[in-house]
Protein backbone atom coordinates (compact mmCIF):
# COMPACT_ATOMS: atom_id res chain seq x y z
CA UNK A 1 0.00 0.00 0.00
CA UNK A 2 1.33 3.58 -1.20
CA UNK A 3 1.38 5.93 1.82
CA UNK A 4 0.65 9.11 -0.14
CA UNK A 5 0.64 11.35 2.61
CA UNK A 6 0.49 10.84 6.72
CA UNK A 7 -0.82 12.83 9.84
CA UNK A 8 1.44 13.09 12.57
CA UNK A 9 -0.06 13.25 16.50
CA UNK A 10 3.68 14.85 17.40
CA UNK A 11 5.92 16.22 15.69
CA UNK A 12 9.30 14.17 14.88
CA UNK A 13 12.72 15.33 15.92
CA UNK A 14 13.91 15.82 12.74
CA UNK A 15 11.40 16.84 9.82
CA UNK A 16 9.91 13.73 7.63
CA UNK A 17 8.94 13.71 3.92
CA UNK A 18 5.07 13.17 3.91
CA UNK A 19 4.76 13.39 7.23
CA UNK A 20 3.12 15.81 8.60
CA UNK A 21 2.59 17.14 12.70
CA UNK A 22 -0.60 18.25 14.01
CA UNK A 23 -0.67 21.51 15.23
CA UNK A 24 -1.70 21.58 18.90
CA UNK A 25 -4.61 23.99 20.71
CA UNK A 26 -5.32 23.03 24.21
CA UNK A 27 -8.81 25.53 25.04
CA UNK A 28 -7.12 24.98 29.04
CA UNK A 29 -3.88 27.21 28.04
CA UNK A 30 -3.85 30.13 30.59
CA UNK A 31 -1.09 32.09 28.38
CA UNK A 32 -3.81 34.57 27.16
CA UNK A 33 -7.30 35.22 25.85
CA UNK A 34 -8.56 32.69 23.31
CA UNK A 35 -7.74 35.14 20.55
CA UNK A 36 -4.19 35.92 22.01
CA UNK A 37 -3.98 31.77 21.55
CA UNK A 38 -5.45 32.04 18.37
CA UNK A 39 -2.57 34.65 17.15
CA UNK A 40 0.04 31.71 18.04
CA UNK A 41 -1.80 28.85 16.58
CA UNK A 42 -2.50 31.09 13.60
CA UNK A 43 1.85 31.74 13.15
CA UNK A 44 2.18 27.69 12.94
CA UNK A 45 -0.61 27.34 10.11
CA UNK A 46 -0.05 30.22 7.53
CA UNK A 47 3.33 28.61 6.49
CA UNK A 48 1.60 25.21 5.67
CA UNK A 49 0.14 24.64 2.29
CA UNK A 50 -3.91 25.24 2.70
CA UNK A 51 -4.58 20.99 2.76
CA UNK A 52 -1.65 20.45 5.64
CA UNK A 53 -3.45 23.26 8.49
CA UNK A 54 -4.77 20.29 10.69
CA UNK A 55 -5.12 21.48 14.01
CA UNK A 56 -5.60 19.05 17.14
CA UNK A 57 -8.38 20.29 19.79
CA UNK A 58 -6.96 19.02 22.67
CA UNK A 59 -10.03 18.30 25.85
CA UNK A 60 -12.18 20.20 23.96
CA UNK A 61 -14.74 20.71 26.32
CA UNK A 62 -12.49 23.28 28.31
CA UNK A 63 -11.67 20.97 31.74
CA UNK A 64 -8.20 20.24 33.05
CA UNK A 65 -6.70 16.54 32.27
CA UNK A 66 -6.85 15.60 36.37
CA UNK A 67 -10.66 16.09 36.68
CA UNK A 68 -11.54 14.59 33.16
CA UNK A 69 -12.91 11.28 34.76
CA UNK A 70 -13.65 12.64 38.05
CA UNK A 71 -15.05 16.26 37.53
CA UNK A 72 -17.40 14.91 34.90
CA UNK A 73 -19.43 12.30 35.64
CA UNK A 74 -21.85 10.48 33.75
CA UNK A 75 -24.90 11.34 36.04
CA UNK A 76 -23.98 15.45 35.67
CA UNK A 77 -23.99 14.65 31.67
CA UNK A 78 -27.22 13.04 31.72
CA UNK A 79 -28.96 13.85 34.61
CA UNK A 80 -27.63 17.80 34.89
CA UNK A 81 -26.57 18.28 31.13
CA UNK A 82 -23.00 19.54 30.42
CA UNK A 83 -22.34 23.02 30.94
CA UNK A 84 -20.56 24.22 27.59
CA UNK A 85 -21.20 27.95 28.32
CA UNK A 86 -17.65 29.04 28.80
CA UNK A 87 -16.27 26.52 26.80
CA UNK A 88 -18.75 27.61 23.70
CA UNK A 89 -17.58 31.42 24.50
CA UNK A 90 -13.68 30.37 24.31
CA UNK A 91 -14.18 28.54 20.92
CA UNK A 92 -16.59 31.18 19.55
CA UNK A 93 -13.30 33.91 20.32
CA UNK A 94 -10.45 31.74 18.83
CA UNK A 95 -12.05 30.42 15.66
CA UNK A 96 -12.79 34.40 14.69
CA UNK A 97 -8.99 34.94 16.29
CA UNK A 98 -8.15 32.19 13.31
CA UNK A 99 -10.28 33.85 11.00
CA UNK A 100 -9.44 37.12 11.24
CA UNK A 101 -5.69 36.38 10.80
CA UNK A 102 -6.98 34.60 7.70
CA UNK A 103 -5.76 31.19 8.90
CA UNK A 104 -7.97 28.89 7.32
CA UNK A 105 -8.11 25.28 8.86
CA UNK A 106 -8.08 22.39 6.47
CA UNK A 107 -8.56 19.99 9.05
CA UNK A 108 -9.80 19.96 13.06
CA UNK A 109 -8.90 16.86 14.91
CA UNK A 110 -10.93 16.78 18.31
CA UNK A 111 -9.37 14.89 20.89
CA UNK A 112 -11.57 14.62 23.97
CA UNK A 113 -10.82 12.43 27.20
CA UNK A 114 -14.05 10.96 28.32
CA UNK A 115 -13.09 7.18 27.31
CA UNK A 116 -11.09 4.74 29.37
CA UNK A 117 -8.15 4.53 27.68
CA UNK A 118 -5.22 1.79 28.23
CA UNK A 119 -3.23 5.08 29.98
CA UNK A 120 -5.94 6.06 32.09
CA UNK A 121 -6.69 2.34 33.23
CA UNK A 122 -3.40 1.79 33.93
CA UNK A 123 -2.47 5.67 35.74
CA UNK A 124 -6.25 5.61 37.26
CA UNK A 125 -6.45 2.39 38.77
CA UNK A 126 -3.09 2.00 39.87
CA UNK A 127 -2.46 5.45 41.29
CA UNK A 128 -5.98 6.33 41.74
CA UNK A 129 -8.81 4.79 44.12
CA UNK A 130 -11.45 7.36 42.17
CA UNK A 131 -11.65 5.55 38.87
CA UNK A 132 -12.97 2.63 40.42
CA UNK A 133 -15.11 4.99 42.81
CA UNK A 134 -16.75 6.93 39.65
CA UNK A 135 -17.49 3.81 37.66
CA UNK A 136 -19.14 2.37 40.86
CA UNK A 137 -20.93 5.12 41.15
CA UNK A 138 -22.16 5.16 37.79
CA UNK A 139 -23.67 1.21 38.80
CA UNK A 140 -25.01 2.26 42.04
CA UNK A 141 -26.74 5.26 40.01
CA UNK A 142 -30.12 4.44 38.56
CA UNK A 143 -30.32 7.47 36.59
CA UNK A 144 -27.85 6.33 34.96
CA UNK A 145 -28.36 3.11 35.07
CA UNK A 146 -32.00 3.66 33.34
CA UNK A 147 -29.84 5.51 30.35
CA UNK A 148 -27.19 2.98 30.08
CA UNK A 149 -27.93 0.95 26.67
CA UNK A 150 -28.45 -2.74 27.43
CA UNK A 151 -24.91 -3.44 25.67
CA UNK A 152 -23.06 -1.92 28.45
CA UNK A 153 -25.70 -2.81 31.37
CA UNK A 154 -25.21 -6.67 31.13
CA UNK A 155 -20.92 -6.19 32.02
CA UNK A 156 -19.82 -4.67 35.87
CA UNK A 157 -17.34 -1.92 37.08
CA UNK A 158 -15.17 -4.39 37.84
CA UNK A 159 -14.71 -6.06 34.22
CA UNK A 160 -14.24 -2.23 33.30
CA UNK A 161 -11.77 -1.96 35.66
CA UNK A 162 -10.20 -5.22 35.19
CA UNK A 163 -9.38 -3.74 31.26
CA UNK A 164 -11.80 -6.97 30.12
CA UNK A 165 -12.04 -5.86 26.28
CA UNK A 166 -15.79 -5.57 25.52
CA UNK A 167 -16.80 -4.27 28.56
CA UNK A 168 -13.96 -1.28 28.10
CA UNK A 169 -15.28 -0.87 24.63
CA UNK A 170 -18.83 -0.64 25.67
CA UNK A 171 -17.89 1.44 28.09
CA UNK A 172 -15.95 3.54 25.48
CA UNK A 173 -18.90 3.59 22.84
CA UNK A 174 -21.11 4.84 25.00
CA UNK A 175 -19.52 7.80 27.01
CA UNK A 176 -17.85 9.18 23.81
CA UNK A 177 -21.01 9.09 22.13
CA UNK A 178 -22.48 11.16 24.75
CA UNK A 179 -19.69 13.61 24.83
CA UNK A 180 -20.09 13.97 20.65
CA UNK A 181 -23.63 14.91 21.04
CA UNK A 182 -22.91 17.57 23.45
CA UNK A 183 -19.48 18.54 21.61
CA UNK A 184 -22.01 18.92 18.25
CA UNK A 185 -24.38 21.22 20.06
CA UNK A 186 -21.71 23.09 21.20
CA UNK A 187 -19.90 23.72 18.16
CA UNK A 188 -23.14 24.78 16.43
CA UNK A 189 -23.61 27.28 18.90
CA UNK A 190 -19.84 28.47 18.83
CA UNK A 191 -20.09 28.81 15.33
CA UNK A 192 -23.42 30.95 15.21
Amino acid sequence: MAIVKAYSWTAPRMPVAGIVPLVWVNPNDRTGTADFVAGRIATQILPRPAEDRVLLVFQPTGYDIEDHIRKHTLHEVLVHGMDLTVAQGWYRDFYKGLQRRGANVSIIVMDEETGISNWALELYAKNDAKLAQHLHEVWADSAVQLAMPESLRRFTAEMVMNKERNAVNAWNDWVTGIHDRAMARHLRASAG
